[in-house]
């Protein structure tokens, strides 16, 4: 195989693997986004009048004009928002997180990419950073202060949003801090042989080792989380993830804390990649 052959052959694997919805146990990923946004409207239309709470789809733009939706929940007291990114392959259906969070306060923004969600457009490392950038600065503007809203990631989700938060201080200076930020089960970078990726490359064809230099770019978040501020940062991650290992959260402790005072770091034995943050008080 030729370099650019192989170039161009990593830059579909990356798009298959971690860029677009996911497919899985024999269920479209289609298929899978209808399903939970059905189930979403579900608890949705339970729980929300009872909390005297809306929800409805907003938009935004993003630098190269597309129109992207985010599913906005709402409640008249609250003051303070929380903006929800998703992991890699899923969507913004996030209803039982965002219930939780309007009994603390909370407004939720779940927002998600081009390609997602059934958003136009197909995404990539680039376009993801960019969407969620538009998206944060989209809700800036409708009147939310930086102080007053609070940053929750999920798996790829705690990637792309140490890029944004990276690329928003450029802009408006890291002494306006965001209020807090969540990472659950975040990567640190996927070039260290996790079972998952090396088995997706054998599958497409693709050695680890030829594939090691366009991983060590990808995703790799050792520079960038040397940039990150926040006034309070938890990283969240299960002692039986089998897709991100518990490590990774350790060395982001350990790098997050050259810059920041208020690293809390909770281990939760014997959970997975898709642990659940309201059972366990993080907020």
């Amino acid at each position: 195989m030729s370099i650019k052959s192989r170039d161009e052959s990593l830059e579909k694997w990356a798009y298959d693997f971690l860029h677009k919805p996911a497919a899985f146990e024999g269920r479209r990923a289609q298929d899978i986004i209808d399903a939970d946004f059905a189930e979403a409207k579900q608890i949705f239309n339970k729980e929300l009048p009872k909390r005297k709470a809306n929800e409805r789809f907003k938009t935004f733009m993003t630098k190269d004009d597309l129109e992207l939706k985010y599913w906005y929940v709402s409640k008249e007291t609250n003051t303070k928002l929380k903006i929800l990114v998703h992991g890699s392959g899923s969507n913004f259906a996030k209803a039982d997180r965002a219930v939780s969070l309007l009994d603390h306060g909370f407004n939720v923004a779940m927002l998600s990419y081009r390609g997602h969600s059934n958003n136009p457009g197909q995404a990539c490392q680039k376009t993801i950073i960019k969407d969620v950038v538009s998206g944060i600065e989209a809700l800036v503007k409708e009147g939310y202060g930086v102080d007053q809203i609070h940053l929750e990631g999920s798996s790829l989700g705690t990637a792309v949003l140490a890029h944004a938060i990276s690329r928003i201080y450029q802009k408006l200076g890291s002494e306006n801090q965001f209020a807090s930020l969540v990472l659950k089960a975040a990567p640190l970078n996927i070039y260290e042989g996790d079972k998952d990726t090396v088995e997706s490359l054998k599958t497409a064809g693709l050695e680890y080792e030829q594939a090691l230099p366009f991983l060590r770019k990808l995703w790799n978040q050792e520079e960038v989380y040397s940039q990150v501020k926040a006034k309070q940062i938890t990283i969240v991650h299960g002692t039986c993830d089998d897709v991100v290992p518990v490590e990774h959260a350790h060395k982001i402790k350990a790098i997050l804390d050259r810059r920041n005072e208020n690293v809390i770091l909770k281990i939760i034995e014997g959970e997975g990649h898709r642990l659940g943050l309201s059972e366990y008080g993080v907020f």
